[in-house]
């Protein structure tokens, strides 16, 4: 038998997850939008957001991102602070557990990973939508999205934190680095899978490189061709 090779593990990885997903509502179905969606993973700093509002303003794509933590705490009648210490963070389980235990109130990583899951699915069965980060990309089938990974040097993402915040050159630093471990931690923790691991992306854009107008044109060719499926399948035949 032939050894499995990293890329089949990835798309097993990703088929298990919509597998998992399907069940969450029974007789709950996923169209193909008609326009597909972006997801946007990201480093703190490396320009993402400033990228997903140049293709919002281009296309008139709408942006999920802190906005489903709202849409989470409201459909659960929880407080925002709860659900958001669930989001892309570090804190432990324990920590969470004893907070919602003094607020009469409990919400574990599971719970948050189920709903999160249902809120991003239930928007993007209606396409041209950009998903700012929260494992959207291993969340959502490959074939109605164009995944996208946003990359910058690490002198590039310590401008953007302090001309964003106004925080000083060590502030900005462990911003960046706690961002970053609970950004890993998160992907781990609910796909078991490396955050930086290229099979999980269509398109990875260095922003050193590009300018917001040529880096929005490469995507947006991109995704046009996610609209022309009958000539990706003729590519991935050998035609």
């Amino acid at each position: 038998m032939a050894p499995t090779t990293t890329a089949q593990l990835a798309q097993r990885q990703i088929h298990q997850w919509n597998l998992a997903c399907s069940r969450l509502d029974p007789g709950e179905t996923s169209p193909r939008p008609v326009r597909p969606n972006i997801t946007i993973s990201r480093r703190l700093g490396s320009g993402a957001r400033k990228l997903a509002e140049h293709l919002s303003r281009r296309r008139g794509m709408m942006i999920h991102g802190s906005s489903l933590v709202d849409a989470i705490a409201r459909d659960k009648g929880l407080k925002r602070e709860m659900v958001a210490q669930l989001d892309e963070t570090t804190r432990s389980g324990v920590d969470i557990w004893v907070e919602g235990i003094l607020n009469r109130r409990l919400f574990s990583h599971s719970e948050f990973h189920v709903a999160l899951a249902k809120t991003i699915r239930t928007l993007a069965t209606c396409g041209h939508s950009i998903f700012l980060g929260r494992g959207a990309n291993m969340i959502l089938d490959p074939e109605h999205c164009l995944r996208l990974r946003v990359v910058a040097s690490h002198e590039t993402r310590l401008s953007n934190v302090i001309d964003a915040t106004g925080v000083k050159l060590d502030e900005a630093l462990t911003m960046i680095e706690e961002s970053d471990a609970g950004r890993c931690d998160f992907m781990r923790r609910f796909f078991g899978v490396e955050l930086d691991d290229p099979l999980y992306y269509d398109l990875v854009i260095n922003m050193d490189c590009f300018t917001l107008e040529s880096a929005g044109d490469l995507i947006l060719s991109a995704l046009d061709d996610r609209n022309r499926p009958g000539e990706r399948d003729l590519r991935a035949q050998g035609g």
